[in-house]
């Protein structure tokens, strides 16, 4: 029909366009300081998911136990042992990746670090990602880091200045529009404003409901069974280096 020859044509045109002296490319300095930018706004919101996570936890267990203050850095050690501190790695993980393909894929192509410098991803054709398209270009991301971060010094030296990770996903990132500032700022402001909100809105529940449990005396036995704990961890540590070291 002739609805279909238009919309063929028009992707056509837009196809041709990419190879175009029009088209500007992302060079290498400024797609760096774009994710210099990014791992400032996504690190802000890690760090909010994992306070999340441990106050509730620090919540839970003096609700549960009052000498739970006491025995924290005995707790606290024994999860580092189980493991506690992959699980924080894991959802840190989960945030990059929820970050950089969302963004990718969102109606700006963009995460805070490239609007502010003008910058945005799209496929070889130059049209909007998807969601897994996204997900898929920020593990590609890991054959560039892989190759001891050769991959990303291709987008210095290729045709349309095309990272590794983004030649085996498939995309582009082009300059394209103005820069924006405030996002990026505000997304970080946002994150602070939140993790203040937290921080002192969990205090004043525990000030609150759990008296019992910040009691002078008690934090006094925190204090010292803190000291002794950090004093035995690095006796540990200490005495494993000598043996580690003795031939």
């Amino acid at each position: 029909t002739h609805l279909d020859i238009t919309i063929k044509l028009s992707i056509k045109k837009k196809v041709k366009n990419m190879d175009d002296e029009t088209t500007k490319y992302a060079g290498f300095w400024r797609r760096v300081i774009a994710v210099f930018i990014d791992s400032y706004v996504v690190g802000f919101m890690a760090l909010n998911v994992c306070v999340l996570v441990i106050i509730a936890f620090l919540l839970y267990v003096s609700s549960v136990d009052h000498r739970a203050l006491v025995l924290l850095p005995d707790i606290l050690l024994g999860l580092s042992e189980l493991g506690y501190g992959y699980i924080l790695q894991t959802l840190t993980f989960f945030v990059w990746v929820a970050y950089f393909a969302g963004h990718h894929s969102s109606s700006k192509r963009a995460t805070y670090g490239k609007m502010m410098l003008g910058i945005k991803v799209t496929d070889i054709d130059g049209f909007r990602i998807s969601w897994m398209h996204g997900v898929w270009r920020y593990f590609a991301m890991y054959l560039s880091i892989l190759t001891l971060f050769i991959g990303f010094l291709m987008a210095a030296f290729t045709k349309h200045k095309q990272a590794l990770h983004d030649k085996v996903s498939k995309t582009l990132v082009i300059r394209e529009g103005n820069c924006h500032f405030l996002p990026a700022i505000k997304s970080i402001l946002i994150s602070l404003l939140f993790l203040a909100l937290m921080v002192s809105s969990s205090g004043y529940y525990a000030y609150r409901n759990l008296n019992h449990v910040f009691t002078t005396k008690n934090i006094e036995e925190f204090m010292q069974s803190l000291v002794t704990t950090m004093a035995t961890e690095m006796e540990s540590h200490l005495d494993y280096k000598q043996t580690e070291s003795t031939p």
